[in-house]
């Protein structure tokens, strides 16, 4: 099941599977940013999926120097694991 919601200026996804909700293309517009839009959806996106959609675990994957980080701290998400990836560039 996926939810995809769109607020002036900001949007994101949350899809549920096994009664894991994974959020996905979170996005502010560069020109509505600092205004709270993020967390305001972010709490009404979590609401419908906990309610709605079925979910009892919510996941966030972001990056450990984003600033978003503080947004999802402010709705109430707390780290839990950190994901470390490589990638191998291609010669030439």
């Amino acid at each position: 099941e996926s939810l995809f919601e769109v607020g002036e200026g900001s949007s994101m996804g949350l899809f549920v599977r096994d009664n894991v909700g994974r959020f996905q293309s979170v996005e502010t517009h560069p020109e509505y940013r600092r205004r709270g839009l993020a967390g305001t959806l972010l709490r009404h996106v979590a609401h419908e999926g906990l309610s709605a959609m079925g979910a009892e675990t919510l996941v966030i994957v972001a990056d450990i120097d984003e600033p978003a980080l503080r947004i999802y701290a402010a709705a109430g998400f707390a780290t839990t694991e950190r994901v470390i990836a490589l990638e191998r560039v291609g010669r030439g």
